[in-house]
């Protein structure tokens, strides 16, 4: 009976817990500023409606802390240094990245292009680990995050969801249109999906960057698919002079290593 009691006490005490609005705030801005990156004081200000004199507490707070940083010509605010050194921590605490690094280095080195290890974050592309392969001015200013439409990692991802999520994907504004190769509408991807699910690869032809290639293969572990995906990438050219079949091979031979490793050691992240 005691203890019934203090079950109930403590599922009341965290009903009583309140959140501290202004830390969701500033924590609303870090997350803006992260999505967007290089942004201005009144695209913030718009965006988050959040009044001018709160959002210049918020931001003064973060940049002095070296969360955020300021860019003194134009005014306009990134993340700080600070979230390189917390990012670092993080990656190397993922198991999932010390499987895969040692296995997506022989490849870049087999194939001579960058592979690379990502996520689904939200409704975006997240990169943990990337090794270089030949140098390339394409791959090498390439942005850690990327939306699902328009790369072939983000493809995969949205192969997984039904019709409904598709077509309210579409309708919503998480696609951007990065070239005229880039697909943004349901009815086009949907020629796609069948052929995506099937094959379990995805082909991103310059839809992203023009003048570059990717594909990619999704990691699976004794449970299934898992949000995490392998991907060469390189320019269009040099792909295909190596041959995209072949490359599409080496990729499967490295995925279907990790995948082994993955259901044996029954590894969930």
């Amino acid at each position: 009976m005691n203890d019934k009691k203090d079950l109930d006490s403590r599922l009341q005490n965290r009903k009583n817990v309140s959140r501290i609005e202004m830390l969701d705030r500033a924590l609303s801005v870090i997350e803006y500023i992260f999505k967007n990156k290089d942004v201005s004081f009144s695209m913030i200000l718009k965006d988050l409606k959040i009044s001018k004199s709160t959002l210049f507490r918020i931001l003064y707070t973060l940049e002095s802390h070296n969360y955020i940083k300021k860019d003194k010509e134009t005014g306009r605010y990134s993340l700080g240094t600070l979230f390189v050194f917390y990012g670092e921590e993080v990656k190397y605490g993922l198991t999932l990245i010390k499987i895969c690094e040692d296995i997506l280095s022989t490849l870049a080195n087999k194939v001579g292009e960058s592979v690379n290890l990502n996520i689904l974050y939200k409704e975006l592309v997240l990169n943990v680990l990337s090794v270089e392969g030949e140098k390339s001015v394409l791959t090498s200013r390439l942005i850690p995050i990327s939306p699902l439409n328009c790369s072939a990692t983000g493809k995969i991802f949205l192969a997984r969801k039904n019709n409904l999520e598709l077509m309210n994907y579409f309708a919503s504004d998480a696609w951007e249109k990065r070239t005229m190769n880039s697909i943004t509408t349901y009815e086009d991807f949907l020629k796609e999906k069948e052929k995506i699910l099937k094959d379990e690869i995805s082909y991103d032809n310059e839809e992203y960057e023009y003048g570059l290639l990717c594909l990619a293969m999704p990691l699976r572990n004794h449970k299934g698919l898992m949000d995490a995906v392998i991907s060469i990438t390189g320019p269009l050219t040099r792909i295909k002079m190596k041959g995209i079949d072949e490359l599409s091979e080496e990729l499967k031979n490295s995925v279907n290593t990790i995948n082994n490793i993955l259901i044996k050691t029954k590894y969930t992240y």
